[in-house]
């Protein structure tokens, strides 16, 4: 859709050229009006797109948390994966609260995935796998990055 609004500018540029070099003045002031009208209203589509209400903000915050134990749990050594698997659990049921509380988007979708993978992982498995751990961090990252919510996947160790 980008490519197409980029085209569409593009010829209506084009256009105003080939208006101005035959000197039909009322014909380039149509096309310039015309031009601008699309570039307003992409700019406030795009803008809508990325506008999250109060909601969605909440829930993505809680699934960035959840997120970011989990790389971290895939992360840490023996001697620190009890507590994290504890802090884990705890921010994945605060996860599922606010799911429950949210009307259906796709951040739901996302997180309902997410949290069901994650729970599936540390059920099912004793030595929790890498592999498997990454990937659902990654598929909610992925959902979260199109939707235009700016995800690291650095893990920040507390300076202690």
């Amino acid at each position: 859709s980008q490519r197409i609004m980029q085209a569409r500018l593009t010829n209506l540029i084009w256009l105003r050229k080939c208006a101005k070099e035959k000197g039909d003045d009322a014909m380039v002031k149509q096309i310039t009006v015309e031009r601008l009208d699309l570039k307003h209203s992409n700019k406030r589509l795009s803008r809508e797109v990325h506008r999250y209400p109060q909601s969605d903000v909440t829930l993505q915050n809680r699934a960035l948390d959840c997120r970011c134990l989990a790389r971290k749990l895939a992360l840490a050594g023996e001697s620190n994966k009890g507590s994290l698997a504890k802090d884990l659990r705890i921010s994945l049921t605060a996860l599922d609260k606010e799911i429950q509380n949210h009307p259906t988007s796709p951040l739901k979708i996302a997180a309902i995935h997410f949290s069901s993978s994650i729970q599936e992982i540390m059920s099912d498995y004793q030595d929790i796998p890498k592999a498997m751990m990454f990937q659902a961090c990654d598929d909610l990252r992925d959902v979260m990055r199109a939707h235009g919510v700016e995800v690291s996947d650095a893990v920040l160790h507390n300076a202690k």
